[in-house]
């Protein structure tokens, strides 16, 4: 895995230091982040949360080992991975929009392309 920086839109303008193995959702990318790392998107995401939905606050679970994220329509659990004895949280993962800081030139618009 490559160590580099990941940011969200809807996380403001936070970036969050995680690892990628190069794999991407609908063109972006999916991020593997460390506890500590896992901890401040949860953070983040929770300061965002109170002012808009409340009711639905993320949370680490110790007894799964697994950082929750409540939704309206659905539950996400990110369940830890562990490769070679680093345990890694795959948080937006495969379902949110997360934009590899030091790889993000597909989403960079060519204006070559609008002549």
């Amino acid at each position: 895995m490559k160590l580099t920086s990941f940011k969200n839109e809807a996380l403001g303008f936070n970036s969050f230091e995680g690892y990628t193995k190069g794999e991407t959702w609908n063109g972006w990318s999916c991020p593997y982040f460390t506890f500590e790392q896992s901890k401040k998107v949860l953070e983040i995401y929770n300061q965002f949360c109170k002012i808009i939905q409340k009711d639905f606050l993320a949370y680490y679970d110790s007894e799964i080992d697994a950082f929750i994220f409540p939704s309206f329509e659905e539950i996400e659990v990110y369940s830890v991975l562990v490769e070679k004895g680093i345990k890694y949280y795959p948080i937006g993962s495969f379902a949110w929009i997360w934009e590899d800081m030091e790889d993000n030139s597909s989403k960079k618009l060519d204006l070559r392309q609008l002549s």
